[in-house]
């Protein structure tokens, strides 16, 4: 049986990868944030917000669709975190109105979008 003590300290350390994460993507290191959530998920203890800061890392890295992925996954393991739900929510519509732009990046003309 886990020692009640080590799960107190892995969530102590993800909450420090997490701390470390927002700081370097405040600094404008994606890469090297996503780096730090990489570590506070082997860890595989959840924690609150490490999948939000992990879909911030992936949207400053163009990579919408893990972005998504990551929100789902933070909804998964805390269904009451609105925060992940908002940006979620903004993420597919911002997905689903850009999918409807043609090549050039605009709009349709005849109106759907």
């Amino acid at each position: 049986m886990e020692d009640f003590t080590d799960s107190q300290r892995r969530a102590a350390m993800v909450q420090a990868f997490i701390l470390q994460a927002t700081k370097l993507l405040q600094a404008g290191s994606h890469e090297e944030a996503y780096q730090a959530t990489l570590w506070a998920k082997s860890l595989q203890t959840p924690v609150i917000n490490l999948e939000m800061i992990r879909a911030a890392c992936f949207i400053n890295m163009q990579r919408l669709r893990d972005a998504a992925d990551a929100l789902q996954e933070e909804l998964r393991l805390f269904p009451g975190n609105s925060e992940a739900q908002k940006l979620l929510d903004q993420l597919q519509r911002g997905v689903t109105s850009s999918s409807k732009k043609d090549a050039s990046g605009k709009p349709p003309r005849d109106g759907t979008s």
